[in-house]
């Protein structure tokens, strides 16, 4: 079976094999159009290494998970195994990656089941990776989880119970804990591999920059951990266009492929493109790899062409594709060929179709003493048209013969029209001509005033963002903190009336500062390292970096310095000459807000529940005051106790930094495993019932879209860095202030006088 595609699109296997994926489990389905239409099912592989050990394919379940340094644990073998635990009045069983049930005389009750959607990661302590199981029994439990009735998670540990339990080789379980009737947290140890190989987390290749993935978050997808020839290209494909991505703060980790052809002569086979010289992948902005392959000599087998991509304390990416080759084929392009007489024949064309407009323009001129948009070729037509359009019987005034010695006096000083029809209907043949002329005029226009482009200061100020880069670089190497500070600037700043720089301001006679409003006030920082930077940019160039552009910039540059995903800043905002302290204090959702009113919030400045959750994700770093979620620890809904859906460990925890009373301004970090690194652990913390803000915690419990993005961002660090980028332009594009609308300060905290 060979597999064609378009090598102009490479969409490969667009006619012959229909590539389904589903974002929740990844499964592959492949569909040959062959004469039966034989269907053939890709699932994620068995846990295989490609190409005689040194790569990593992915295992062939979804029992599986990633430890903290990126090592794979396959879990594999171990699916369906029984653990038991004999309780007082119920046993708990595990059937491992299947589901949780308590047993007794009354009968089973299921705390839910390990299905494709659910997560498997890796834990943080004495606890080494955990699983959630949920959709279990209803009964009683219909407004828990979002419906999702109970549920349980199963906490990992690799060897023996802290106890000194459980000395079998096949493991046991330690410990059972009911939160509630609803919920049951497990303590299960159990073996692990000891040799795990190291995946390149958040690294894809595909056909397609977002899709159609052959390595897929670092392992290799089931199909190319090996040769396959049914699923071979066919010998007409002679190019293959393949797309790189990483995570921008490990993407100069990925170094040139190398390739190794099987059997060596026969097929030629050249790499080029940005990825074959070396440049570093990131999600926003893929290398390219292009394989030109020619058969030079036919062959009633596939050739195999196993590619390598070397990266740095990782195991190589790893992967084989396979070509036929029915026939030999000449050197020399086909395409080639086509695309040079398209050429020859555009070039003809645009030749003969300037000669005819100068010749036509000259002539009118010339010999009919035509002026104006008379003397364009094909403008009587024109006019003749836009005459039947609007239904008018007269022609617009023509242009009167400048060389005439009897000019009319009046015709430069305007026509009057003889009632107020006419005088309408050639003002709108006027429109219609300039709306004829508008892509012309538009090719002469500059677009600067309306729009945000990131190299909106290349020539103004073109070491603009170096600067910019150095003051915060400093700024947080002397602080690790201000990485937030910085970042919680710009949410700020957008979220009352559109990222204009306002949050700066101080008050004055004029100014009320939104600086002193209950979101702000003793709380939003960094100031200073705005000041400095406008300083040191009114050295180099005055009076042309907006305060409102140097904010999204800082906050880019902090997101980077912390570990977290680059993009590029859209630039062109200018300065606002006010301030708004009640759209501060009305527009900046509250930590203690619900899923709705965060939702409502939100997409009143334009953003949705995808941008909510994935924003929500730069509290992986920073701080945040006791008073902003005392109330989960003692007063949640006004009936004294604390919020049923915090983990109880973790509330006492807190309880000991936040007293009941006083210690209002104690500082606690947001994200308890990686304060200071800019990575998906805050989702991780939110699926253990961790998260510190109401706002955080409620992502998960109150919404069910939202939950599914949660557990999506804990177990792809890629995909979260990816949108986080996506969410960060559209929240820095929110109502900018441009063209002449504001001013360029200069000084952050004050209007110009």
């Amino acid at each position: 079976m060979v597999l064609m595609a378009d090598s102009a699109t490479n969409v490969s296997f667009a006619q012959a094999l229909h590539y389904n994926f589903l974002s929740q489990n990844y499964h592959r389905t492949l569909y040959s159009e062959t004469s039966h239409h034989r269907r053939f099912s890709l699932v994620r592989g068995t846990n295989l290494m490609a190409l005689g050990g040194a790569g990593v394919a992915v295992p062939s379940s979804n029992c599986y998970a990633l430890d903290n340094s990126s090592r794979l644990v396959d879990f594999t073998s171990f699916i369906g195994h029984l653990f038991e635990y004999e309780g007082k009045d119920s046993d708990l069983v595990v059937r491992f990656c299947k589901d949780v049930e308590s047993r007794s005389q009354a009968g089973y009750i299921d705390f839910g089941r390990f299905d494709e959607s659910n997560y498997f990661v890796s834990g943080s302590g004495q606890v080494d990776f955990i699983q959630g199981y949920y959709k279990g029994d209803l009964i009683n439990c219909e407004r828990t989880y979002s419906k999702l009735g109970r549920t349980a998670q199963v906490n990992i540990i690799c060897g023996s119970c802290p106890n000194g339990q459980c000395k079998g080789d096949l493991g046991c379980i330690c410990n059972v804990t009911y939160e509630s009737s609803c919920r049951v947290i497990v303590e299960l140890a159990m073996p692990c591999e000891k040799h795990r190989l190291r995946v390149f987390e958040g690294f894809t290749l595909g056909f397609h920059p977002r899709s159609w993935e052959i390595v897929y978050n670092g392992m290799t997808e089931l199909g190319y951990e090996k040769s396959h020839g049914e699923f071979s290209f066919s010998t007409e494909q002679r190019q293959v266009a393949l797309h790189m991505t990483a995570v921008a703060s490990l993407s100069r980790l990925v170094q040139k492929p190398t390739i190794k052809v099987v059997p060596e002569t026969g097929l030629e086979v050249r790499l080029s493109g940005s990825a074959a010289m070396g440049k570093p992948p990131t999600t926003l902005s893929p290398s390219l790899l292009t394989v030109d392959w020619t058969c030079e000599v036919a062959r009633d087998t596939p050739y195999e062409v196993e590619f390598t991509i070397p990266v740095e304390n990782y195991e190589p990416i790893q992967f084989t594709l396979t070509k036929m080759c029915d026939y030999q084929q000449n050197r020399e392009k086909e395409a080639t060929k086509g695309w040079a007489v398209f050429g020859v024949f555009s070039f003809i064309f645009m030749v003969c179709s300037t000669l005819f407009c100068c010749g036509g323009l000259i002539y009118k001129a010339r010999f009919q003493n035509q002026r104006g948009l008379d003397a364009l070729p094909g403008m009587t037509f024109l006019s003749a048209c836009l005459q039947s359009v609007t239904g008018g019987t007269q022609s617009y005034p023509r242009a009167e013969n400048y060389t005439d010695p009897f000019v009319n006096p009046a015709s430069w000083r305007g026509q009057k029209t003889s009632n107020q029809g006419t005088g309408q209907q050639q003002q709108t043949q006027g429109i219609l001509y300039l709306l004829a002329l508008a892509p012309v005029s538009c090719l002469s226009l500059n677009h600067n005033g309306g729009n945000l482009y990131p190299q909106f200061y290349d020539r103004s100020c073109p070491r603009a963002q170096e600067i910019i880069h150095q003051v915060v670089a400093e700024a947080v190497a002397k602080e690790p903190r201000m990485a937030a500070s910085l970042l919680r600037l710009l949410f700020h700043d957008c979220f009352v009336q559109g990222c204009d720089g306002s949050v700066l301001l101080d008050s004055s006679e004029t100014v009320v500062s939104e600086k002193i409003s209950n979101p702000n006030r003793d709380s939003l920082r960094g100031f200073e390292v705005i000041d400095e930077i406008k300083s040191a940019l009114e050295k180099e160039c005055p009076e042309t970096v907006s305060c409102a552009d140097i904010i999204p910039l800082a906050a880019r540059d902090s997101t980077v310095l912390a570990g977290g995903p680059s993009w590029q800043v859209p630039l062109g905002r200018r300065d606002s000459t006010n301030a708004s302290l009640t759209g501060s204090n009305s527009n900046i959702p509250p930590p203690t807000s619900t899923f709705q009113a965060l939702l409502t919030l939100f997409e009143e400045q334009g953003l949705d529940v995808i941008d909510l959750v994935a924003l929500s994700g730069s509290h992986t770093i920073g701080d945040a005051r006791c008073i902003s979620f005392k109330q989960r620890l003692y007063n949640q809904t006004g009936n004294g106790r604390p919020d049923h859906t915090l983990n109880k460990p973790y509330a006492a925890e807190l309880r000991h930094r936040c007293p009941r009373s006083g210690g209002d301004e104690n500082l606690s970090v947001l994200d308890y495993v990686s304060p200071f690194h800019f990575d998906n652990s805050y989702y991780k913390n939110i699926l253990l019932s961790k998260g510190l803000l109401n706002s955080d915690q409620v992502l998960f419990t109150q919404s069910r879209p939202s939950m599914e993005l949660v557990k999506r961002y804990a177990e792809n660090n890629s995909l979260f860095f990816e949108q986080f980028a996506v969410s960060m332009v559209k929240l820095g594009n929110i109502s900018p202030l441009t063209g002449t609308r504001g001013e360029i300060r200069q000084s952050c905290r004050k209007i110009n006088a």
